[in-house]
């Protein structure tokens, strides 16, 4: 089965909100203010915080993701206070995201 980029969203959204996370997520691009290409959730917890960028199986990033990924990267400077991921539907079906989540709700 082939899972959209959709499904995933709403898929990782519930999970946040079984976890009791916070999330923003700005639904239509041409409402947010700021530089294209920022990831599509931003995720909060007493764990820390998670920038993540959602893309199907076959999704690539822009280069204004790029861009982004790159420079949030680059702002960590190793640190673990939060991180910056691309999650695709296998890693909702491995337990990755799951794995993540529980982690930042600790």
């Amino acid at each position: 089965m082939i899972v959209t980029e959709a499904q995933l969203r709403r898929e990782v959204i519930g999970l946040c909100d079984e976890f009791g996370l916070l999330l923003h997520y700005c639904g239509n691009s041409r409402t947010c203010k700021g530089q294209p290409g920022f990831p599509d959730l931003l995720i909060a917890g007493a764990g820390g915080l998670i920038l993540a960028e959602l893309k199907t199986d076959a999704g690539h990033t822009s280069a204004d993701q790029d861009s982004w990924l790159w420079r949030l990267s680059k702002a960590r400077n190793g640190e673990d206070a939060f991180r910056v991921e691309i999650w695709r539907p296998a890693d909702l079906a491995d337990g990755a995201i799951q794995t993540r989540l529980e982690y930042l709700a600790d």
